[in-house]
């Protein structure tokens, strides 16, 4: 089942994913849209489980840092997709700026 909400814009940015207080690693999304993104892990996620990714851009002028609840709706060859769980305000401002920046 398809869980996207809107385009998909091919973009990499730097992701930490996390449970309570156990990473998973540092991993890059390859593609991110308003539904969620697609991260570029190996390490199968079991589907459902309800993550942290924390976001950050050292490398932008605004640094953004963010840390948003999402949930493993698949893995495949191709990565592991996430959903947003949560609606941070701030985030999909900053969101909104970088996918129309890539568009």
């Amino acid at each position: 089942m398809d869980h996207r909400n809107g385009s998909r814009a091919p973009i990499a940015i730097p992701v930490e994913l996390v449970r309570g207080d156990t990473s998973f690693g540092c991993f890059m999304s390859s593609n991110i849209s308003h539904g969620g993104l697609l991260v570029n892990c190996s390490r199968p996620l079991k589907n459902a489980d309800c993550l942290t990714v924390k976001i950050a851009d050292d490398t932008s002028r605004s640094g953004y840092r963010h840390e948003l609840k999402v949930m493993v709706v698949h893995n495949s060859e191709s990565g592991v997709g996430l959903m947003w769980a949560d609606y941070n305000v701030p985030f999909f401002n900053q969101l909104e700026i970088i996918l129309s920046a890539a568009a």
